[in-house]
């Protein structure tokens, strides 16, 4: 199935008149977005000539770079890049807290370095929770396994504050108050010990800090769930019955439900009802959930996290707007690499982070395929390939298929993939190491 964003928006991203073919520099004032072009070495040098600037006045961690997942390929966004910030010494960024991270954390925290069962077996599910997953939209891959499950009898239950178009086809819809998933979670824990449907041989066996979980749990019941959830009592109670009584039952849990304090909890109580009610170890049944750790990734060695020197830095990526504009912070950051990544659009603060990228001390390179609203603040623009232009790995949010893609058209102008970019950068500043002699071929084989 193919998302519709790429027929109707790929071929003017790529090949439209907005595209960035060649090097600029800033020839106006900061934010207007006017540039000129300059040549792939005098970009470099102009970088490299602030950078050293900046380094012998506050030291490499004054440099920041500020990148998210891009195309999300293992090249494109994890490799000669960071390879280049670790050997420079700059301060790191803390990714994760932006998007996904906490779902992550929530899984590891929960089950370890293993994955869920694969998408495709949910089609062999009497039940199938969408839980703060937006299926219709953000998983279309997961659209036909449900379908193929329904025709065969299974139930679909959506747990979601909005009503989506995967909530109007649901068997039943439940309707939270955002923030509130732990105390349904909870009650669902609760109602099934109080029906006999905890597989207590399971958690004998495999469970840790039953008791303690059991023991919050135990305090919600479905009438006072409801008062905090919104939820009425009897569709409560006709999702705990069903999670019972139906197996194989399967839960997809989304992001959705990070995007609140105490999301953390939340996702985890979620996971807990699997293992507490026995759906482990058939054939659709589980979570559809922690595709990251189906593959064989070594992202140590793709970064070369030894070269990072001792004691540097990790700055949250959610506090950048606050640390741009904050005079107290030391060393500061003079400069931002910005790459894979538009922060002034999904960023939190916005209006802060604006302020900090209007600094007429800051030096900003940004490296991108388009002139986005972060780059309009850049002193240096770098043009970047597409996806479609570089060969890399992907791995994926919910599939567990590792691809490896190859070019289908050319670098459009002077474009460069990302991982030539820093190999670039990397031999400007006199990095000799082989590491960054290596090739996209060698960089794939670091990556797993």
């Amino acid at each position: 199935m193919l998302c519709a964003k790429v027929p109707a928006s790929y071929p003017a991203f790529v090949h439209g008149p907005g595209r960035l073919r060649t090097p600029l520099r800033r020839a106006g004032r900061k934010g207007e977005g006017r540039f000129e072009p300059i040549s792939w070495e005098d970009a470099l040098e102009q970088i490299h000539a602030r950078f050293q600037a900046i380094i012998a006045r506050h030291g490499p961690q004054a440099i920041l770079p500020l990148n998210y997942a891009g195309p999300h390929g293992m090249l494109a966004g994890g490799s000669m890049d960071l390879r280049f910030f670790h050997r420079l010494g700059a301060s790191l960024l803390d990714r994760r807290p932006l998007c996904g991270g906490i779902r992550s954390d929530a899984w590891s925290a929960t089950f370890g370095p293993v994955p869920g069962i694969r998408p495709e077996q949910a089609e062999h599910a009497r039940l199938i929770v969408a839980w703060g997953n937006n299926v219709t939209w953000s998983n279309l891959h997961l659209m036909p396994v449900f379908k193929r499950a329904r025709k065969r009898g299974a139930k679909l239950v959506v747990v979601d504050p909005r009503r989506t178009v995967i909530a109007r086809q649901a068997d039943l819809h439940l309707a939270l108050q955002p923030g509130t998933d732990v105390v349904l979670a909870w009650a669902v824990a609760a109602e099934l010990e109080r029906q006999g449907g905890l597989d207590l041989a399971f958690i004998e066996r495999h469970v840790a800090g039953f008791g303690e979980f059991m023991a919050l749990a135990r305090e919600w019941t479905i009438e006072r769930a409801a008062s905090v959830t919104g939820v009425s009592p009897s569709d409560l109670l006709a999702f705990a019955r069903w999670y019972q009584s139906l197996s194989p039952a399967a839960i997809s849990v989304g992001n959705g439900l990070e995007r609140n304090r105490n999301g953390g909890s939340g996702i985890r109580a979620v996971f807990a009802l699997p293992a507490l009610a026995g759906k482990f170890g058939v054939p659709g049944g589980g979570l559809i959930n922690g595709a990251p750790h189906a593959f064989p990734k070594t992202p140590a060695r793709l970064a070369r996290t030894d070269f990072i020197p001792a004691d540097t830095r990790t700055l949250n990526i959610i506090d950048v707007g606050r640390h741009l504009t904050d005079p107290a912070l030391e060393p500061p950051i003079e400069a931002l690499v910005i790459y894979n990544h538009n922060p002034l659009i999904v960023h939190p603060d916005q209006n802060r982070l604006r302020k900090g990228l209007a600094r007429e001390d800051l030096f900003v390179v940004g490296c991108d395929l388009v002139m986005t609203d972060s780059l309009a603040w850049a002193d240096v623009v770098l043009p970047a390939c597409s996806h479609f232009e570089h060969a890399d790995l992907y791995t994926a949010y919910g599939h567990h298929w590792l691809q490896r893609a190859e070019p289908v058209i050319a670098p459009q102008g002077e474009a460069l993939p990302n991982s030539e970019i820093f190999r670039r950068l990397a031999a400007r500043f006199g990095f000799t190491d082989a590491a960054f002699g290596a090739t996209d071929a060698e960089l794939m084989d670091d990556a797993l």
